[in-house]
C-alpha cells in the first residue's frame, strides 16, 4: 500500500472478512526503514461499523513487544 492510498483511508480500513468490521489506526511517530527492517508503531480499535467506535471502559492497553536488534531470533 503506498503513502498516497494510505492517506485516502484516514486512518479506518475495511476489514473485508467481516461485513461492518473497520480498524481505526493511527501512529504516533514516523515509520523506522533500513535496508532489512521496516517497524511502525500503531495504535488500533476494530469496531463493527453498524455499532460505531467504542473503547472498552476500565482497559489499560499494556506495552507491545518491540524489535530489538540486538535479539538473534529473527522477530
Amino acid at each position: 500500500m503506498s503513502s498516497a492510498e494510505l492517506a485516502k483511508t484516514d486512518g479506518y480500513i475495511p476489514i473485508p472478512v467481516y461485513a461492518d468490521w473497520t480498524l481505526d489506526w493511527e501512529t504516533q511517530d514516523p515509520a523506522l526503514v533500513t535496508d532489512n527492517y521496516f517497524a511502525v508503531g500503531v495504535k488500533g480499535l476494530l469496531f463493527d461499523k453498524s455499532i460505531g467506535e467504542e473503547e472498552p471502559a476500565g482497559v489499560t492497553i499494556p506495552d507491545m513487544p518491540s524489535h530489538l536488534i540486538d535479539h538473534t531470533q529473527q522477530f
